[in-house]
């Protein structure tokens, strides 16, 4: 399948990781798997509050909009891979990375603050 930049993709498409499964290694192999070939996949039967989700969405929601100066303080040192990077001189599946570590910091601080 050959994907234009911003085509939505059908959500039938994307790996699924069922986490109720007994078999942990299988679990394991079906991440890797996705990960490796996708870079994304779905998890369901997490037990993660749908409260959780929601709020998660909400503030991740929330950074992206925004100024980029609030967010550039965030901004990873040029000599790490951690923080908030707008412009990428890596690979894309390096750019995601970063994007997410970014997000995860910023979740984490605002978290913490509920």
């Amino acid at each position: 399948m050959v994907l234009e930049r911003d085509q939505d993709i059908p959500s039938s498409h994307i790996p699924v990781v069922d986490l109720s499964n007994p078999d942990q290694e299988l679990v394991a192999r079906a991440v890797v798997k996705a990960s490796e070939e996708w870079g994304v996949f779905q998890v369901v039967n997490h037990e993660i509050p749908t409260e959780l989700i929601q709020r998660l969405q909400n503030v991740g929601k929330q950074f992206f909009e925004l100024p980029d100066a609030e967010k550039e303080a965030v901004a990873k040192p040029s000599d790490s891979r951690e923080g908030y990077a707008r412009r990428y001189e890596l690979d894309t599946r390096e750019q995601n990375r970063y994007g997410r570590s970014a997000l995860s910091q910023y979740l984490a601080t605002v978290l913490c603050e509920l």
